[in-house]
């Protein structure tokens, strides 16, 4: 059987996994902003403190129990890609029910449901997230890896980047059409996501023993998510109430855009360093950086400082993204793999889970 060391890799599997990530991204955008206005319109405003407690308790477990169920089903059966069919196929359908249901053609009164299907579309979602991006364990020992990441980091931070441009069209388009789009989009990157692994032949032998360190797994996951977070929610304040809002580079969004769009102009040339110094070596590193350029960001009240942290964190940002997720991937066996994926997705999204719970806004 061929290793991971020398497996040829399928860029088109690379492409659409890129693409299925891009389209879940689009999907939380979608689902961020029209859920609020949904549950005020149609009087649920009740529930916001419900629904908002019942999507972190999933979004901090969820994975983990996909991931957990996957294992066992590719152990029992030889794939565990059932997991990841029933979870697309459920948030999508879910998409068009509630595109549905908030429609002015609806023939039946369904509103009485939106609660729960907000709750199951959060779960559905959750659920295929980890499957999909445990393929990579396949390429673990590939001297490409940094590469392959390169292309996922490029195609999440440009959608994350593109944020008030895509919050703005979907305003135009309304509700009931981004709900149909949004589960069009997941079917299709879905479909070909799928159709690119068909030929994807995973040894998870019983006959590995490497070792499990999840605690490995959850502190880098931590610590890559916590980097995420203060990046998205916690700088761009810092540098407005510094240097006021005539700086208007500083504006939320515009900041966040143009360090995003700097992580991903950089992903490319720095792989290719990630590939020189090892990926354990790289993240250390690029997490020390950050944490520096952040530090440097809160101390300095000089222009010209606080742009050249900036900068210095875009690029530190960027090699974190390539590097966490396969050095937790490193740390976990090959008969876990897909619940060693889904812990680091929990531990990167728990500080994200405590901005919302505790925002202000």
């Amino acid at each position: 059987m061929e290793s991971t060391a020398t497996r040829r890799i399928d860029w088109e599997m690379i492409f659409a996994l890129a693409a299925l990530d891009a389209g879940i991204i689009i999907s939380w955008t979608a689902y961020h902003n029209f859920q609020p206005k949904l549950l005020v319109h149609f009087h649920f405003q009740h529930l916001e403190k419900f629904v908002l407690v019942a999507q972190s308790i999933v979004m901090l477990s969820v994975p983990l129990l996909a991931g957990w169920l996957t294992d066992y089903y590719r152990r029992k059966q030889g794939s565990g890609f059932s997991v990841f069919a029933v979870g697309i196929s459920v948030a999508s359908m879910i998409f068009m029910a509630v595109a549905f249901t908030i429609s002015d053609q609806a023939f039946v009164n369904l509103i009485w449901l939106l609660p729960a299907l907000i709750i199951f579309w959060l779960i559905s979602m959750n659920v295929f997230h980890s499957p999909a991006n445990a393929i990579l364990e396949a390429f673990t020992k590939s001297p490409q890896l940094p590469l392959m990441m390169a292309v996922l980091t490029i195609s999440t931070v440009l959608i994350h980047g593109m944020k008030p441009v895509l919050l703005s069209t979907l305003e135009k388009a309304g509700g009931a059409f981004t709900f149909v789009a949004g589960g069009v989009i997941l079917i299709v990157t879905g479909i070909w996501f799928t159709r690119s692994t068909r030929k994807l032949s995973l040894d998870h032998g019983e006959g590995t023993h490497e070792a499990d360190r999840f605690h490995i797994v959850a502190l880098y996951g931590l610590l890559a998510g916590l980097c995420n977070s203060l990046i998205l929610h916690f700088f761009p304040g810092i540098l407005q109430s510094k240097f006021g809002a005539q700086e208007t580079i500083f504006h939320d969004h515009l900041y966040i855009s143009l360090v995003l769009g700097i992580a991903a102009v950089a992903a490319f040339p720095l792989s290719g360093i990630v590939q020189k110094t090892g990926i354990y070596k790289a993240l250390v590193v690029s997490l020390l950086t950050t944490f520096v350029a952040m530090l440097l960001i809160l101390v300095s009240g000089i222009y010209a400082v606080s742009i050249g942290a900036s900068l210095l964190l875009a690029a530190a940002y960027s090699v974190v993204l390539i590097t966490a997720f396969p050095h937790a991937l490193n740390n976990i066996s090959a008969r876990n793999a897909t619940f060693g994926t889904g812990l680091f997705f929990a531990s990167f999204e728990f500080f994200e889970v405590l901005f919302s719970l505790f925002s202000t806004h």
